[in-house]
């Protein structure tokens, strides 16, 4: 009797099929997606198991203890990264002043530096990148 309910622009056997592969096999034959308080209630108990599987799993971890880190502090300030005064003046002088908040960012220090290429540099928008070699 329900059948007589739904749309017809939908076959017989597509609905069937449809139901087949529905997670809630009444929920298309009766047209509507959830059927009273059935879906809502699985969804929030999956939702609660998955909390807890988490934060069993975190528990169960073998992550670093303190003691090894001796000198950690919890709740010390994050330690922000300076460019060494070498690299501020070499970019300075070869004029990419421009560059100085980027190089701080990435971290390039002087050993990083030296090791890139001219096209590492050319890439970074190093101006002059063959000057900036040859100051170093």
């Amino acid at each position: 009797s329900s059948r007589l309910t739904v749309p017809t622009r939908f076959s017989q056997s597509f609905l069937r099929t449809r139901s087949v592969f529905s997670p809630n096999s009444q929920s298309t034959a009766n047209g509507s997606s959830y059927s009273a308080g059935g879906g809502t209630t699985r969804s929030s108990s999956s939702r609660t198991s998955r909390k807890s599987t988490f934060s069993t799993k975190v528990k169960r971890e073998p992550g670093l203890s303190d003691s090894s880190y001796p000198r950690f502090k919890h709740g010390s300030p994050v330690e922000h990264p300076t460019l060494s005064p070498r690299v501020r003046s070499l970019l300075n002088r070869t004029g990419n002043e421009h560059l100085t908040e980027m190089f701080t960012r990435q971290e390039i220090d002087l050993e990083v530096l030296i090791q890139m290429t001219l096209d590492d540099l050319e890439a970074l928008g190093v101006r002059g990148a063959r000057e900036l070699k040859l100051a170093m």
